[in-house]
């Protein structure tokens, strides 16, 4: 008997412009992308795999996370012991973490010199047309993969991203 399983589980938040106004600070705007999951062929075996992910929090002290598990072993015959696993299995965490930048840029014509910031802000107020936020401040790209394939007495892999202010315990 032949057995075949994806999981896959992502977690994607992104806050495109505005970023996060927490009492008098501001958290930027970003964009994270992260994705887990296995794939497993076997033509026998045992397959347990787990995942948990809070994707939305009430405020930026409650971070996004995402657990990610599969375990693959040897499958148990009633009367004869037990069989190890037998195919191939993989499990793979990646992703693309987008940081910003707090402020806006300006890119309309010289402002004369000599002008105070007063002069500055009532300029950039009446030409809002070349003030922008500011782009991205850079971007981590990550991807980890494992894999196992013929007899599998054993293959365990468990991965874990959180994102937030705060990291919990």
């Amino acid at each position: 008997m032949k057995t075949t399983g994806i999981i896959l589980i992502a977690l994607a938040m992104l806050i495109a412009l505005t970023g996060v106004v927490m009492a008098d600070q501001v958290i930027p705007a970003f964009g994270n992308i992260v994705q887990s999951g296995s794939t497993y062929d076997l033509t026998i075996g045992s397959v347990v795999s787990t995942a948990d992910h809070r994707l939305v929090g009430t405020d930026a002290t409650k971070p996004v996370f995402l657990n990610y598990g599969i375990t693959v072993k040897p499958y148990t015959i009633a009367g004869s012991g037990t069989s190890p696993a037998m195919g191939s299995v993989s499990a793979y965490i990646k992703g693309s973490i987008k940081e910003g930048r707090s402020g806006y840029d300006y890119t309309g014509p010289i402002i004369p010199t000599g002008s105070t910031w007063s002069d500055l802000y009532n300029f950039m107020s009446y030409d809002l047309r070349n003030v922008t936020p500011s782009g991205p401040a850079g971007t981590f790209t990550y991807s980890e993969s494992s894999s196992a394939s013929g007899i599998i007495n054993s293959f365990s892999k468990t991965m874990s991203y959180q994102s937030g202010r705060l990291l919990l315990p």
